[in-house]
């Protein structure tokens, strides 16, 4: 918490007392009118004129926010009159120390601030948020609220203390009478136990902050068996919404000054607070907790360990289970990947099952957390070998954004994989500039039992124009199972090879073959071959007689591509 700033008396008390004023205006008329009413928004802009004209005079107006009294300096300027008057106490029992209004201030900024005050005032904040949990969280440029940063420093009395204890006292024996039903799981230190009571007895005077009392008076924390110690501590949680959010807030807080052992009864309580929220649902509330505190450390280069520490809840696979499920909706995605980073590397797999069945636009949040988590090269090829086809689509696209390295790895691992759409993937992964340092891969697929391989691994041979393809091609084209596509695909990479030697079998595929379509593509093929040899058995196959129209406009295609070729020699290759 930041130290409050010290108001200097320049303006007169009674001009203060006027805008203080006006706000108890705005707020009587929101309990008349509602927030939307047009003379509620009329009666923010007066306050806000009211407000501006002081902020000329003066650049930053600070208020003091007292038990019941608002100050400016040593000057009462609004008081709450009566007990039931809440408006400056509600305040002051949620631990603000003092509100500064700074002189960019804006009508929107004030009206927000002003209805996040009423709220707190009139109990509508709903059960996720006190007033001082919601300013944390709210960007506001021109209105600084401090907080007190804890009770045991800030004027709690003797009785008070003593109060406390006996609430303390009054939990754990409760909590010793109840049935053990193990909710949480594992052991809560006795001193982060105490603290928790603490905060709940507290919690009326200044929720969200956290005192600590002597271990000596919290022994009988420490005689709770586990399961004991995590039913009151799933209890406690339980008793209001808020109070989890709260304390981690107030954890976060009280490490700055803990001992050691305090401070891991603090880490080891966070971890238990944090697994309870999410097995109970309430993970945006812990996202919400956890990235305000994120931000707050890294603004803080000297507690970048403690922040590491806090965060090592974040280690705990209940809680990684639980930010998974956020990144899958839309609502809540932002929060969750406002940790990725501090979330443990065995996030990244844990991602890949509800990628697997994810829609398009969820299924894009999934893999950009995945990228951003950089598993290494060889652990998305294992978990391409485990998982197969679902998973490869959202493995691949992550590889493609990590690292040239990541692809190449994980095209291996796909060309050698049990299932046909895993290897095709692969295949489509290899870039023509790399075919050959994948030949030895590639060469086996090209009798795969699944034709699409076969034919998507001819392609890729045909692209780099391999040499060492052509025996096989023309072992394929002799293949009994080869079917039509495969065939017309074999006669066509033998064309673009070219030379004489797949010239030589594409001229017996013209002179043999019964289907007509074949013929065709072997004729073209053979004009695209450059091979001079072909152009007589092209001339004789288009001038006959009974011959198929289309295969001889084929065969005369071929010439006009070869004629200009006479002459470079019958045994000559490619010109």
């Amino acid at each position: 918490m930041t130290e409050p700033p010290v108001a200097a008396a320049n303006l007169a008390a009674s001009q203060v007392a006027e805008v203080a004023l006006q706000f108890r205006r705005v707020f009587s008329l929101y309990r008349m009118y509602g927030l939307t009413h047009e003379l509620t928004a009329q009666v923010e802009r007066e306050a806000h004129l009211r407000l501006a004209e002081l902020l000329k005079l003066e650049p930053q107006l600070t208020l003091l926010v007292q038990p019941t009294a608002l100050k400016y300096g040593e000057l009462t300027v609004l008081e709450d009159e009566r007990k039931e008057d809440a408006t400056i106490r509600t305040l002051f029992a949620d631990g603000v120390e003092s509100i500064t209004f700074h002189a960019e201030l804006q009508t929107s900024e004030l009206s927000a601030y002003l209805r996040a005050w009423f709220g707190a005032v009139s109990g509508q904040l709903g059960p996720e948020h006190t007033f001082s949990t919601l300013i944390w969280e709210a960007d506001y440029a021109n209105i600084s609220t401090s907080l007190r940063s804890g009770l045991a420093e800030h004027g709690v009395n003797e009785a008070q203390k003593k109060n406390a204890q006996s609430r303390v006292a009054a939990l754990l024996a409760a909590a010793q009478s109840q049935p053990v039903d193990g909710a949480g799981g594992a052991l809560v230190d006795g001193h982060a136990l105490a603290a928790l009571a603490q905060v709940e007895a507290f919690a009326q005077l200044q929720p969200g902050e956290l005192a600590r009392v002597a271990d000596a008076e919290q022994t009988a924390a420490q005689e709770l068996s586990r399961s004991e110690r995590a039913s009151l501590l799933a209890g406690l949680l339980a008793s209001r919404r808020g109070v989890g959010q709260r304390l981690l807030f107030g954890l976060w807080a009280a490490l700055k000054t803990a001992s050691v052992a305090e401070r891991q009864a603090a880490v080891d309580l966070v971890t238990q607070v944090v697994r309870l929220l999410v097995a109970e649902r309430r993970s945006p509330e812990v996202c919400r907790a956890l990235a305000r505190i994120a931000e707050s450390g890294r603004a803080d280069p000297s507690r970048e360990q403690l922040l590491s520490e806090f965060l090592g809840c974040l280690n705990d696979p209940e809680v990684v289970a639980g930010v998974v499920k956020l990144l899958e909706t839309p609502d809540n995605a932002t929060l969750a990947q406002a940790l990725l980073h501090y979330l443990p590397p065995a996030l990244a797999e844990q991602l890949l099952t509800p990628m697997e069945r994810a829609p398009k636009d969820q299924a894009r949040r999934l893999i950009a957390a995945l990228v951003q988590k950089a598993p290494s090269a060889e652990e998305l090829a294992m978990w391409l070998v485990d998982r197969g086809e679902a998973a490869a689509p959202g493995i691949f696209s992550a590889a493609e954004q990590l690292s040239p390295e990541h692809v190449a790895l994980l095209a291996r691992a796909a060309l050698i994989h049990d299932e046909a759409p895993v290897r095709l993937r692969g295949l489509r992964a290899v870039r023509t500039e790399e075919v050959g340092a994948y030949r030895s891969l590639i060469l086996p697929l090209l009798q795969d039992p699944n034709p699409e391989v076969r034919e998507q691994a001819v392609q890729a041979l045909v692209r780099a124009k391999d040499a060492q393809v052509v025996p096989i091609l023309i072992a394929q084209l002799d293949a009994a199972d080869a079917g039509p596509d495969v065939l017309r695909l074999c006669v066509r990479a033998l064309g673009s090879l070219g030379g004489e030697a797949p010239a030589r079998r594409l001229l017996g595929v013209l002179r043999d073959a019964k289907d007509k379509e074949l013929k065709r593509a072997a004729a073209l093929a053979l004009g695209q071959s450059g091979w001079p040899g072909a152009i007589e058995p092209l001339r004789a196959e288009a001038q006959r007689l009974f011959g198929d129209r289309l295969v001889k406009e084929a065969c005369k295609e071929a010439l006009r591509r070869l004629e200009p070729t006479r002459g470079a020699g019958e045994e000559g290759g490619p010109t």
